[in-house]
Formats: structure tokens, sequence, C-alpha cells
């Protein structure tokens, strides 16, 4: 049968984790240094017991027996001034009593000093295991990403006027309240064909993030394509999110366009992926700068049809038509670096939003035939 745990044990442990889930870490680690805490905890209640146990004077005195003199980590004291054999001793009472009243006093000296360096020794656990707790705190604290103030809000958006103007409204709850916060609307567009937010940044109780519009009837001819991009700032309170979207860039893209016009378009932490069934190029746009650039690899004499991404930022765009004619795809990395292309109908699928068949063509051949590795050779150094 297993020992019974102290109760001051018990108590120890239930507030060690009762403090580390307030501090959000995760319950393996909590679970280790709760362990670590009480043991620790225990180990310098036992000995700071030990030391105080000690005599206060447990030196051993000249011509007292080694065996009589208790022992323990604290008792180890030098004897000094031991009579030497022969020595002449004979000294008045009163030099006798004071040496006697000095010794003593060297002897309190001494073992006060020991009794000083126990508890010093007693104390190196507790700051090895506050200095333990202190490290596995500040890696969680680095690891785990901030909470975002608006993480209990959200934005949903609507298309009015013929697609020409995105209405968009924030709801939720704050710490001290719930509801619709604010709304606005963006636009007038020639006609809106892709939209996308970019990823949130932090600044205390600030949230700021980019929304990109594609319209796809710009111009006075209505078959230009424009992309708009909007900066979307919540200011978050205990009560309240104050929000602003203001228009921040627009550039014209290299595509065509028109009112009938299909538009695709996917993410990557620095770029978007941008193209139309009216053009036979993507195009690649730098999110910091808004600069657009025509994709290297592409299947000549067929129209962009799809652009999917996946959960590591690499980008498919698709080229064929719908249901017949010939297909094509290349997949692209993160930055925009070509990594495949071929024939037929690839896409890829992404782990937070489906892809809808109505903007995907048809297949014209099974991908297993594509089936094959081919090593990689190892270049000697120095060369390309």
């Amino acid at each position: 049968m297993l020992p019974a745990r102290p109760i001051l044990a018990t108590y120890a442990q239930g507030v060690t984790r009762a403090v580390l889930l307030a501090l959000g870490l995760d319950h393996a680690l909590i679970d280790f240094l709760a362990h670590t805490a009480v043991g620790a905890a225990i180990l310098v209640f036992t000995i700071f017991l030990v030391a105080n146990r000690v005599p206060r004077r447990s030196g051993l005195r000249i011509g007292s027996s080694p065996a009589s003199a208790p022992l323990s980590v604290c008792n180890f004291v030098h004897v000094d001034n031991r009579a030497v054999r022969g020595q002449n001793n004979s000294r008045s009472s009163s030099e006798k009593g004071f040496e006697t009243g000095r010794n003593e006093s060297r002897e309190k000296n001494k073992m006060s000093r020991i009794r000083i360096s126990c508890a010093q020794a007693a104390v190196i656990p507790l700051v090895m295991m506050l200095l333990t707790l202190s490290a596995s705190l500040a890696a969680q604290t680095a690891i785990a990403p901030p909470v975002a103030p608006d993480s209990t809000l959200f934005t949903t958006y609507s298309l009015f006027s013929g697609e020409q103007t995105l209405d968009w409204i924030v709801c939720g709850s704050t710490a001290g309240s719930s509801g619709c916060y604010a709304s606005g609307s963006l636009g007038p567009f020639g006609k809106i064909g892709a939209m996308i937010e970019g990823n949130p940044t932090i600044s205390g109780s600030t949230v700021t993030r980019m929304i990109y519009v594609v319209d796809i009837a710009a111009g006075t001819g209505g078959t230009g394509v424009t992309l708009y991009s909007y900066k979307k700032t919540d200011t978050v309170s205990s009560t309240s999110d104050t929000v602003t979207v203001t228009l921040s860039k627009t550039v014209s893209l290299p595509l065509a366009g028109g009112a009938s016009a299909v538009c695709s378009m996917a993410a990557t932490p620095t770029l978007l992926f941008i193209g139309t069934n009216q053009s036979v190029q993507a195009v690649t746009v730098k999110k910091s700068t808004l600069t657009a650039t025509q994709v290297g690899t592409y299947i000549l004499g067929i129209n962009v049809t799809g652009i999917t991404v996946d959960k590591y930022g690499y980008v498919t765009v698709t080229q064929g038509g719908f249901t017949s004619g010939s297909n094509g795809f290349s997949v692209f990395n993160s930055t925009g670096v070509a990594q495949e292309d071929g024939g037929g109908a690839d896409f890829m699928l992404d782990t937070t939003a489906a892809v809808s068949t109505a903007n995907l063509p048809t297949a014209s051949s099974h991908l297993s035939e594509r089936l094959g590795v081919t090593p990689k050779t190892a270049t000697a150094p120095g060369q390309p």
C-alpha cells in the first residue's frame, strides 16, 4: 500500500496547480511543476527541521568522548586550543575564567556560522526549483501566441447593388458587453470579383488587418482589373470595439476582366495570387508594396479557371475549360517560386475553406499516370 501523503504537501500541490492553470500553461507542464514544487518544499522543510534539532553546543570538547557527541550535517566544528601534553597549564583562576569565557564565545560564534551555512544550504533546492519554474514560464510565454483582443468578435460581409458595393459589420462580445459594434460600406466598384482578408497584427488592444477587393469590371470600358487594399483597425475595450476601415492603396493588374469574368484569388503570408478566366496568366502581388508580377509558369492558350492554396502556402493555378478542352496546372511555393507544372486540372484543398466545384474544370487524365520519383543528385562543393 502506498504511504499516505502529508496534508500540507497535498495542499501545496493543489495551490501550485491552481496558480499554473490560471497562467494558461499546458497540463503536462503543470503536473511536472506541481510535483517538483512539492518535492522541493518537502526537501527544504526536512533540511530545516534537521538543522534546528542540532544542539546549540554540539562541538567536541576537550576530553569528551567522540561517541558521546551527536553527529549531523551541521555539527562538524574544529577544536581549537587543545591542551598540549607537557605544557605548563598553571594559571590563576581569573585567567582560567577569562579563557573559558573566551572559548565559549568562540564556540558560539562557530556554531552560529555553521547554522547559518545549513540554512543557506537548505535554500538551494528552493532556489533551483524557482529558477526552473521561471525558465518554464518564459518558454511557455515565448511559444504561446498572444490572444487577440478581438478573438471574441467577428466580421461579416454582404454584396449589394449588383455586386458593386460591399457592406461589413462587426459583432460578437467583449469582456463586458455583446452585440454589433460597427458597420460600413466599401465601393462602389465596377463589379467585385474576389475578396480576402490579411493576417492580423496585434499591438496592445488594437488589431490591424488588410482587406483586399478585386474589381473585375474597372475602368471606363469595364474590362480592367483593379486591386483595392483597405486597412481595417479594431480598437477593443472592455465594453466596445471601435472600428475604422480606410482605403490604403489601389493598383491596376495586367489581367483582362469584364462583367462576365470569373476571378480567382488565394493568399500566402506575403503574396496574393490573382487570375481571371479572361487571361492565360495569373499574377502575384506583394502584400507589402502591392507590386504585381505575372507568374512565370503557365500553359499557353488556356485561360485561368481556378487558384487554390493548401495549409503550407503552396498555390496551384489551374487552367482549362470547365467541361471540355485542354487543361493544365502550375504549382508555386509561398514565395512564388514554381514547383511543378503539367497537363491536368489539378487543384489543392485548404483546411479552413472548401473548394467549390463550380469554379474548377474537370480533368482529362488520371493523376496516377504521373507517379514516379527521381532521386536528387548530390553536387560537389563549389558547384551549382
